[in-house]
């Protein structure tokens, strides 16, 4: 039988997680047409991120399509992301490798782009599952589920909280189940990578 710890790492594992967004995100950006030329027109260009990121949503939710709201909304949403990707006035920057074909040009910016979003909803995703799973769990749920992290996982765990003080990993337990999937996937990945 199944532990609490063990049905919630299930769901955490990186192919329900990261490696399933990833692969919705690379459907959307393959069946996504670019069917005007945005490169030299600010208002085609804003058209077009307006009918990516949500034909990205519609691919991440598995919905057949987003409501159509005003798209202010979703513009707010791509301005966001530029500016984690290129910094301030990031749309700017976007649309001059856009209008340039520089850098990969359009492509790379919808890549670039794609690839923001998808790390953006697989972690408040992980926040979800483990804050719900955390939250639900008594005092003496929480010791339990402490004891068996470490009796499983004591390898991924850094070595800053393993020495010294036992309270260091039950104050941290939640930050160490954030993370659980992505050092999976890392060691996943660095496995994959040496077979190859």
């Amino acid at each position: 039988m199944k532990s609490r710890l063990d049905s919630v790492l299930e769901g955490l594992h990186p192919s329900r997680t990261i490696q399933d967004i990833s692969r919705r995100v690379d459907e959307a950006i393959n069946s996504f047409y670019v069917e005007y030329d945005v490169t030299h027109k600010w208002h085609m260009f804003e058209t077009m991120m307006v009918n990516f990121i949500r034909h990205l949503q519609s691919h991440i939710f598995d919905v057949e399509s987003m409501p159509e709201t005003h798209s202010g909304l979703y513009w707010g949403q791509c301005l966001d992301i530029f500016k984690k990707l290129y910094g301030q006035n990031g749309e700017k920057t976007a649309f001059d490798i856009v209008r340039s074909n520089s850098e990969g040009g359009i492509r790379k910016v919808l890549d670039n782009f794609a690839r923001e979003v998808a790390k953006h909803y697989a972690q408040n995703e992980i926040n979800a599952k483990v804050w719900f799973f955390w939250n639900n769990l008594s005092n003496d749920e929480r010791f339990a589920v402490i004891q068996e992290y470490i009796e499983k996982y004591s390898h991924l765990i850094p070595e800053e909280l393993r020495d010294g003080f036992p309270g260091r990993i039950y104050a941290n337990m939640p930050t160490l189940l954030l993370k659980h999937p992505y050092i999976i996937d890392a060691m996943n990945r660095g496995h994959r990578n040496r077979k190859q």
